[in-house]
């Protein structure tokens, strides 16, 4: 899991797009608090997205903010412990 100090040493201009974007978000609509947790900490998976904040499709909700807001993120596939893989997203 990213802490928040790796969001630290997130790159200015990406900080900086990502927190201009959040004036054009609703923050309690699902993409805003998806955005704002990617500020915040760094980096989402589904499961931190539906047990923080009941967001169902988090897929869809980081498509919508890449297309319709600009926002660059990344996606890694990743493994767990019992050799699941899933999706972790990051800004």
């Amino acid at each position: 899991m990213t802490t928040l100090s790796n969001h630290m040493t997130m790159p200015q201009s990406a900080r900086s797009h990502a927190g201009h974007v959040m004036h054009t978000v609703n923050p309690k609509s699902q993409e805003g608090r998806v955005l704002l947790h990617l500020i915040r900490v760094g980096s989402i998976t589904q499961l931190q997205a539906l047990e923080l904040y009941r967001v169902h499709r988090l897929a869809s909700r980081i498509s919508n903010l890449k297309l319709k807001h600009g926002v660059n993120i990344t996606s890694n596939s990743r493994l767990d412990a019992t050799g699941v893989r899933y999706v972790e997203y990051a800004i």
